[in-house]
């Protein structure tokens, strides 16, 4: 695994629409984290914006750790959110889904594993 010290990255990079957990609560004290699993976080968003045809937030301002979306797909509660904005997917879609975006990164799939969901395997269906 390869580990990436807070202090080499001297900004949060990236977009807004995909910023992990990690990096959106992260301080000058937060420790090493794995740019793979920030990968795995930005995957779960391409993902879930295929599959519903919305962002999970707002683009221009990316999630909030207060937001009320957020937190429940990082509590691992995505489907409460899908039934709340009447969106349908598969179970299968739902728990790859669910495994991308969760918060704590040492939690989330690594590539190899992604592939052996069943979602995955069964070609998105």
């Amino acid at each position: 695994m390869k580990v990436a010290s807070r202090a080499s990255w001297p900004c949060k990079c990236g977009k807004l629409l995909y910023l992990a957990p990690e990096i959106l609560t992260a301080t000058d004290a937060s420790p090493a984290f794995d740019p793979f699993k920030l990968d795995v976080w930005a995957l779960g968003i391409i993902l879930f914006v295929l599959l519903t045809g919305v962002p999970p937030w707002s683009v221009e301002t990316g999630p909030t750790p207060d937001d009320a979306r957020f937190q429940h797909i990082c509590r691992g509660q995505l489907q409460a959110l899908l039934n709340a904005w009447q969106i349908q997917l598969s179970p299968p879609a739902v728990q790859l889904l669910q495994a991308l975006l969760l918060g704590n990164p040492s939690a989330r799939p690594t590539v190899a594993e992604v592939r052996q969901f069943p979602w995955f395997i069964s070609g998105g269906h």
